[in-house]
């Protein structure tokens, strides 16, 4: 059987790495610290909360269960649950820890892959240990009776190769970290160079300064369940620079580092106020909000649930499902979002009509029904959430700037340009009078700022918002998060309409880089990143990858049930690619699709577009029938429009519906439908078109008479160089020809 402690503690500890380069261009310019840094810090945020968290009454108790769960069939493991159990204090966390057994094994898992939910079962634990080194820190920092430790591990050649192209940079390790004074003990966990090509051998030897960190370290000789080892126990987030790294000699690697504070300094703004919100508004619900607001949506699930079997008062009920609701906001599953949400208004009903949580509850479906393109229902929920902030809340309160940011976000969107920007402005005011200058939240405000002004068609102004708002997300969030992937969309769309298409397709590819392991797969982030993707393909001439785009776009647009509107939109365009490639079958699929997904008692442009569509592909394939009848349905519906059609609608239904009666030999009725364009417009091309269409439905009445005036009046109105002359003239040759005046007739065709 091989030996346990050597492989769990001589392991790789996960490590992580900032770049020297990065950091010397960070000492003039905080703007390009290292992205992997950012995950860092959220993760030492969180570390904090969970060291700040009160243990529930059962919380011991339940961590104890699965322990026994997992353990058992395995009887040696069973005993030491057991003597923990009815042995442990809180005096004895480091002997605990640093013994080989469930509790090392199992918390350093969890912590070496980052999973914040379950080393929050530990924070009772955790607590206690971290209070033991403190203290010992405390103790032994004043007079440090050593200057140097050392560490024995196994790591990848990778991992070596990323601290050897990196040196002088920062390394941080995910969990606790084990030291000794004793070299030789170091040596005894590095393997000796014997675990190759799969494992490098090392050795750290770590030079100690005093005040280089804020993270408690402590000499553990006369605490730890190991004595004979000198440990030196450093806690979890420690960072350390890389000096210099050694060939190895008889197959073992020597690392040197340093303790260092500099992330400390560069990040202390953003640090100093998260922590200061951490314990001015500390709720049961921080730990969730921050996995949140840090983009890891799943994890924020696991921990509401968790809590929800930890609530002492049944009144905290109705803010944890506000908290899932928002989760799943964040992922735009509004259906579920609203239920969660109702769900958590209704366990509101006792409450005072100005407690804080019905603001989050009305705001947050406020969001949902902004999501939903309900922006009536949106604003009266975002009133009535601002209404209870200003009852309770001072007026440049964090809380007042998001609903006045959420109210302008549906100003933007009615066109109401000008309050939507006197809302962002105060917004933006509040938060920066607050908040630090790269803040995430000020980077959202930036985000909608460039919105509206995209709305206006002010690209320039618009980039700039952008470019602003992702200065702050790429230095504070992580690389992986939601808000990186709106802003690079964002942008890309400014970049189609100037015709970058290069650079709009990078944003986008940037984007889905994010939103594919980010959010389910039936999440409309992704349907509207592969349709934008498809407007790229279109317009660079790439059908068939467009195809592709849009028939992703719809099968997450149609998973995820939100908007009809969309669903048909998309399988209209997929219908107009399949015209380009002349399959009328699978246009006319598309379209009979897209009129399927439109409720039935809707009336609206959506309807009338797809019925004009339907019956342009039947006119094109010949079916003049199908074709008038789908164009009468298209009238039909813009007659049953609450507002009335525009001019252009009209009249290019009337022409036609006039070329379709023509097709079929009516010409009485398409010369009644082409009359009717003349009162809806004046514009020279568009009558010159009419004119020829109506001599052309009198020559084949054989009014050659009348047909020769209005392909005249139809040559009045052509510019000189268009091309629509030619048939004209071709027209009115024909018919001098009939009436047998073949010189007229030949110098028509001339022309």
């Amino acid at each position: 059987m091989a030996d346990v402690t050597l492989y769990s503690r001589s392991l790789s500890a996960p490590i992580t790495l900032f770049k020297h380069d990065e950091l010397i261009q960070r000492e003039t310019s905080i703007r390009n610290l290292s992205k992997e840094s950012a995950l860092f810090i959220w993760y030492q945020l969180l570390f904090e909360i969970v060291l700040g968290s009160a243990p529930s009454i059962n919380a011991r108790k339940e961590m104890l269960n699965e322990f026994k769960q997992a353990y058992h069939n395995n009887p040696i493991e069973l005993k030491k649950i057991s003597e923990f159990q009815f042995n442990y204090s809180p005096k004895t966390a480091l002997r605990w820890y640093t013994r080989d057994c469930f509790l090392f094994r199992s918390l350093n898992k969890s912590m070496r892959i980052q999973n914040v939910v379950e080393i929050y079962k530990y924070r009772w634990f955790l607590r206690d240990l971290h209070e033991q080194l403190s203290q010992l820190h405390s103790t032994q920092s004043a007079i440090l009776t050593f200057s140097k430790v050392y560490r024995g591990q196994l790591i990848s050649f990778e991992e070596l190769e990323q601290m050897r192209s990196n040196i002088h940079g920062l390394i941080s390790l995910n969990t606790y970290f084990s030291t000794s004074t004793n070299k030789d003990v170091a040596n005894e966990f590095c393997g000796g160079g014997l675990a190759r090509p799969n494992y490098e051998s090392i050795i750290f030897t770590i030079h100690i300064k005093p005040n280089m960190t804020m993270k408690p370290f402590a000499s553990i000789q006369e605490f730890s369940y190991m004595q004979d080892e000198n440990e030196v126990l450093f806690s979890a987030g420690t960072v350390f620079r890389i000096i210099a790294i050694h060939e190895p000699t008889d197959g073992i690697w020597s690392v040197e580092l340093e303790l260092s504070n500099d992330m400390q300094e560069d990040w202390d703004e953003f640090m100093r106020y998260m922590r200061t919100e951490m314990l001015e508004r500390p709720t049961l619900f921080t730990m969730g909000n921050f996995l949140s607001e840090m983009g890891d949506l799943e994890k924020a699930e696991q921990y509401y649930q968790l809590l929800i079997n930890e609530l002492e008062h049944e009144n905290d009920m109705g803010a944890v499902l506000t908290a899932i609701a928002g989760v799943h906001y964040r992922r735009c599953d509004y259906s579920t979002a609203i239920s969660y949400c109702d769900d958590g208004l209704k366990r509101m009903i006792n409450l005072p009509e100005t407690h804080p949580d019905l603001a989050t509850a009305y705001n947050l479906r406020g969001m949902i029904h902004d999501g939903m393109n309900q922006l009536d229902d949106a604003m009266h929920c975002y009133e009535h959430a601002l209404h209870i902030h200003e009852q309770s809340l001072p007026l440049n309160d964090l809380l007042i700037a998001s609903d006045l940011s959420n109210m302008a976000s549906v100003d933007s969107t009615a066109h109401r340009f000008d309050q939507a920007s006197k809302r962002f402005e105060q917004a933006l005011k509040i938060k920066l009078s607050i908040l630090p200058k790269d803040h995430h939240s000020v980077a959202r405000t930036y985000v909608n700022m460039g919105l509206l002004y995209a709305e206006q068609k002010n690209w320039t102004l618009a980039m700039n918002f952008y470019d602003k708002a992702l200065a702050i997300q790429q230095k504070i969030l992580p690389t992986t998060h939601l808000d990186l992937s709106v802003t690079y969309v964002n942008k890309a769309r400014i970049f189609i309409e100037q015709q970058n298409f290069d650079v709009a397709r990078q944003l986008c590819k940037q984007a889905l880089d994010i939103q594919l392991i980010t959010v389910p797969l039936n999440s409309n982030y992704l349907a509207n990143t592969y349709s934008l993707l498809a407007t790229i393909d279109i317009q660079t001439g790439n059908r068939l990858q467009a195809l592709h785009s849009l028939e992703k776009a719809l099968q997450f647009e149609q998973d995820c049930h939100i908007s009809w509107e969309r669903i048909c939109h998309l399988l209209n365009r997929i219908g107009d690619i399949h015209i380009k490639n002349g399959d009328y079958q699978l246009v006319l699929k598309a379209f009979m699709e897209a009129l399927d997904s439109i409720p039935a008692a809707t009336y609206g442009l959506l309807r009338f577009a797809t019925y004009n569509n339907i019956a342009i592909v039947y006119y094109n394939i010949g079916n003049y029938t199908m074709a008038l009848k789908y164009y009468h349905q298209s009238m039909d519906c813009l007659n049953t429009m609450n507002s009335p059609p525009s001019n252009i609608n009209l009249l290019l239904l009337y022409q036609n519906i006039g070329l379709s009666y023509v097709a079929i030999e009516q010409y009485d009725l398409a010369l009644e439908y082409f009359a009717r364009v003349f009162s809806l417009t004046d514009e020279s091309s568009i009558l010159a078109k009419n004119f020829s269409n109506i001599g052309n439905a009198l020559f084949h009445k054989q009014d050659y008479s009348e047909a020769l005036q209005n392909y005249e009046l139809a040559l009045n109105h052509y510019p000189i160089n268009d091309s629509a002359r030619a048939a004209t003239y071709n027209s009115i040759g024909m018919i001098h020809q009939l009436l047998g005046d073949i010189p007229r007739a030949l110098n028509n065709y001339q022309q």
